[in-house]
């Protein structure tokens, strides 16, 4: 099982979690909605949940913000690339950071037996079961799409929900998801048996990063975000634009 706080770059399989070719940004502030239920996450920018001695592989990304790697995981840090932040192990010290590359930077320290790490993962699983078990819209993202934020099914925590049947986005195509006026949040839950190649571009309108949350439930799926970049408005520190939004994901 992986809990990941970003969009990142890279594949989510059974083997490893691979980040590459990215900037990948801290969380704002929590806003309402989901993120109020995860204050221990919000410390992190990536979290992942090693079950099973898996590598959490990055290469050519730029980090802002603190990793946290919990259970057995262990950390190949190939690079070259710059993790702006900590890396915390919830585990005990097993030589379990491996950084192979001279021209890497950071972390500013690698941490052990971090409580924090299982308490961020713990709310991470937490909101995943919950947000799944809510009904939704059902709606098909397929080439240039809309979603608008007021055709959710509501939730008691100021969630718009909407169950992704189907997803086929290629570059050139364009995601807008654009917010109601109460400021709600919007959740994609992710729950049919296939994998998943996120690509595309996403625009956000009247919603924050963490306002967005994709929401992957199904096991044993690949889901690739190495095409997918968020168009406007956007940050970033490097030459190639990737902005985040905010997912979960199992295996």
């Amino acid at each position: 099982m992986v809990r990941l706080s970003t969009f990142l770059s890279g594949s989510v399989g059974r083997d490893a979690l691979a980040i590459a070719a990215a900037t990948v940004f801290m969380m704002p502030q929590a806003q309402a909605g989901f993120i109020s239920s995860v204050p221990a996450a919000t410390d992190y920018t990536v979290l992942y949940e090693g079950t099973g001695g898996h590598n959490l592989s990055i290469s050519n990304v730029t980090i802002n913000g603190n990793i946290g790697v919990g259970g057995t995981g262990v950390t190949q840090f190939s690079g070259p690339g710059t993790i702006n932040g900590r890396v915390d192990f919830s585990a005990a010290n097993s030589g379990q950071f491996h950084n192979t590359n001279g021209s890497n930077v950071g972390p500013s320290s690698v941490n052990y037996s971090v409580a924090a790490v299982t308490t961020a993962l713990t709310q991470i699983n937490s909101l995943s079961t919950i947000l799944d078990a809510e009904a939704g819209t059902n709606i098909a993202i397929s080439g240039t799409t809309t979603i608008n934020a007021a055709a959710g099914v509501l939730d008691g925590n100021g969630n718009r929900v909407f169950n992704v049947t189907s997803y086929n986005e290629g570059n050139g195509n364009l995601v807008t998801i654009n917010g109601d006026p109460a400021g709600d949040s919007v959740v994609l839950n992710f729950a049919f048996a296939s994998n998943v190649n996120l690509g595309g571009d996403v625009s956000l309108v009247g919603l924050t990063d963490d306002q967005v949350l994709w929401n992957f439930t199904t096991t044993g799926k690949n889901i690739n975000s190495t095409t997918m970049r968020r168009a406007f408005p956007c940050r970033s520190l490097s030459t190639e634009t990737f902005c985040p939004r905010l997912i979960t994901c199992r295996w």
